[in-house]
């Protein structure tokens, strides 16, 4: 249930960027492959990625890793 999720999060924040498209994707793995996680169905950890727009260099980027803990 939606009541029960924490509240949002400032994930990643750069200045002088325009930062669009945030997605979790699986990490690509053997567990991840295993268990067939997609963006929709992710494991504990997943891949954060953002595309980052700037005058002349867009480019999608993952620098970070985020892992899900119940609370």
């Amino acid at each position: 249930m939606s009541q029960e999720w924490t509240r949002p999060q400032l994930l990643y924040e750069k200045p002088g960027y325009n930062l669009w498209y945030p997605s979790l994707q699986p990490q690509n793995d053997p567990d991840d492959v295993a268990n067939r996680y997609t963006s929709l169905r992710l494991g504990k950890k997943a891949r954060f990625f953002v595309k980052s727009i700037k005058p002349y260099d867009d480019h999608y980027a993952s620098d970070f890793t985020i892992e899900f803990e119940k609370q």
